[in-house]
């Protein structure tokens, strides 16, 4: 089970998905959220116990 989760950096949104399947090996990952639709490299991993805190 993972120990934690990328959140989106606009909306705070877990549901966060890899852009395309090669994400990682021909290019830099890159992730969407499917709640707000920001896209890019840079989201936050986040401890799954410091997101149930909040």
């Amino acid at each position: 089970m993972p120990k934690s989760v990328k959140i989106c950096p606009k909306c705070r949104s877990a549901k966060v998905h890899l852009l395309t399947n090669v994400s990682g090996w021909l290019a830099p990952q890159k992730f969407i959220c499917m709640e707000c639709g920001h896209s890019g490299p840079f989201f936050i991993d986040v401890d799954l116990e410091d997101l149930k805190k909040e």
